[in-house]
């Protein structure tokens, strides 16, 4: 089974040092060695099932800022999306998938890229390079909520693209950039017959208003391996075979890909999908912890056809709490949240080793900062990271003003007030929940009033998406999917007036140590020497902590468990966070 993950997935390759990469009009070939049941052996036909948490937020892939199986099938390569290239999962290296070739000059500041002629949409329009141009230009609207403007801009200025013929389009790079390759080659389309047209008669506006989750499926195209076929609200969404992704997409003996006819993705909560596995109805789910696993096991000892991977690998995901700075309405909670010694006084009340032995059952990983530990080229492993010491947060606690109780236990200030927030979680995230809860205990048995609230994944994210001075939530726990290998501070997060920046969203920055981490993100991007940007790196590191503003908890490990009948997974030794498992559009039915 996939994973899905955002964009961040593609490209790993720096652009000074990629050489000219060509290719021919034979269709992209997925080879044997990327899948358990060699080509010859596979039986086609069929449909896949499994679970699914919610309605997606939005099927518009401009709008979308989340993990979305709808959206992705337009913006995820691992989901078969036409995007220029993709990152290789046996080696790692950047190849064209929809580019049938690309050659960078010389001096390495413009990229010409020839797209695959036979590229089209689920209803069967051409894609050609106006719908890539129409896809840029629409991320570089200032005032829409389709920009993505911190991806295509540099120190230096601004990553530019113009279309030289109905298949090729040049990108020119204004000077050195760690992530230019990436950010060019990891570009989707979006159909210019709707977006462009759209966009020409009514503005941003318009495209924002497209591909709601009310919009009819057969109003909808896209460009990966399958199409939606049916939404039914608050019940599942069934996928069909997109009819002309296998004119470029072929297994090594040439078939057409997909294999299967297609999948339904059911909306049901964690205990439905695992009773629904274990009497066959599903063929893959994600387990919360091993007592899942266990049940799971107990069932194949009587003869459920299910295979089960403990812990594969740690999930490509970075978890944290973080506190609202933008809250206008309520001067006392906006201080308190931008006051430091309060943010390290939670953390001080994180026990991420307890987290890990009953929230995961033993298989997680405590998380130390804002890089994953998969990342080993720029993890820093020497951050002291505060280590759970209730006396210590009581500490500071009392030192900026709170050493009083009230009737009730909790600590007060001179005023009778008491510190604490709400921390706002996805209902829907299976792990998510408790962990919060488990926070919440330790900073109220510490004197901190602190509530848990649980909200659908859209508004969480709706919540996490809003800007300006006055936000709607106190405090928020989520995860943003690993970085980029090549560079993993990616400015919408670390930028002050980046999209992802959620802590602060007035879009400037409050505190001299934001700045300098804004400063040293942008600076590093543009740095091309690796040992001089792995030093920056990890100096960015040591202020991510000062500032505190993120405090980093806990990743699960990842469990496969997959119905006996479903085939085409990765070989084993392939499996690791960036990858997954394996590819949907490689899987079959036995």
């Amino acid at each position: 089974m996939a994973v899905l993950h955002a964009l961040t997935r593609t490209g790993l390759l720096v652009l000074s040092l990629i050489a000219a990469a060509t290719g021919t009009a034979e269709p992209y070939v997925f080879t044997d060695a990327w899948t358990d049941l060699p080509a010859a052996q596979v039986t086609r036909g069929g449909f896949l099932r499994f679970p699914y948490g919610e309605v997606p937020r939005t099927f518009n892939p401009l709008l979308s800022l989340e993990s979305n199986l709808i959206a992705g099938l337009n913006t995820d390569p691992s989901l078969g999306a036409a995007t220029l290239g993709w990152r290789r999962p046996d080696d790692g290296t950047l190849e064209p998938r929809a580019a049938e070739s690309w050659a960078i000059s010389d001096d390495g500041l413009t990229l010409d890229v020839e797209l695959r002629p036979e590229l089209r949409w689920s209803d069967g329009t051409p894609i050609t390079a106006k719908d890539y141009q129409t896809s840029f230009d629409l991320q570089q609207e200032t005032d829409s909520l389709t920009a993505r403007l911190e991806l295509w801009t540099v120190e230096s200025g601004r990553i530019t693209l113009e279309t030289t013929g109905e298949r090729t389009l040049r990108f020119t790079f204004p000077g050195p950039d760690r992530l230019g390759l990436r950010a060019a080659v990891s570009l989707f389309p979006v159909p210019d017959h709707v977006f462009g047209e759209a966009h020409r008669t009514g503005g941003a506006v318009a495209v924002e208003g497209l591909w709601g989750t009310d919009t009819p499926p057969d109003e909808l195209v896209f460009s990966g391996f399958m199409r939606l076929a049916d939404l039914r609200a608050e019940e599942r969404m069934i996928l069909e075979r997109n009819p002309y992704f296998g004119d470029w997409n072929v297994d090594a003996a040439g078939q057409p890909l997909p294999y299967v006819d297609g999948m339904s993705w059911t909306f049901m909560s964690p205990d439905t999908a695992l009773t629904l596995f274990l009497t066959g109805e599903l063929d893959g789910i994600r387990p919360r912890n091993l007592d899942d696993l266990g049940i799971i096991n107990a069932a194949i000892a009587d003869g459920l056809d299910a295979v089960v991977v403990e812990s594969a690998y740690p999930i490509a995901t970075t978890y944290f709490i973080t506190f609202n700075w933008n809250l206008a309405s309520d001067p006392f909670k906006q201080e308190l949240f931008r006051d430091r010694d309060f943010r390290r006084a939670v953390a001080h009340l994180i026990d991420r080793e307890t987290i890990i032995d009953l929230v995961h059952a033993g298989a997680g990983f405590p998380l130390t900062g804002t890089v994953h530990p998969m990342l080993s080229d720029w993890y820093h492993d020497g951050l002291d990271v505060p280590a759970y010491d209730p006396d210590a947060a009581l500490a500071l606690l009392e030192g900026i003003g709170y050493s009083g109780r009230d009737a009730a236990g909790y600590l007060i200030d001179s005023e009778g007030r008491r510190p604490g927030f709400t921390l706002v979680v996805a209902a829907s995230t299976p792990f998510s929940v408790p962990v919060a809860a488990m926070v919440a205990d330790s900073a109220r048995a510490a004197g901190l009033d602190v509530r848990v609230q649980q909200v659908a994944f859209p508004l969480l994210v709706d919540l996490f998406a809003s800007a300006g001075e006055d936000r709607g939530f106190e405090a928020m726990f989520l995860g943003f999917s690993v970085a980029d290998a090549v560079w993993p501070f990616p400015d919408p997060v670390f930028a002050c007036d980046g999209g992802s920046h959620v802590f602060n969203r007035s879009g400037e920055c409050l505190y001299p140590t934001e700045r300098l981490i804004d400063e040293l993100v942008r600076r590093g991007r543009v740095t091309l020497d690796d040992d001089e940007a792995r030093r920056i790196g990890h100096e960015i590191q040591e202020l991510d902590l000062e500032l505190g503003a993120r405090i980093f908890v806990t990743v699960p490990a990842y469990h496969y468990v997959g119905h006996g009948r479903l085939a085409g997974e990765f070989p084993r030794e392939m499996w690791n966070a960036m990858n997954g498992s394996g590819l949907f559009f490689l899987n079959s039915v036995r």
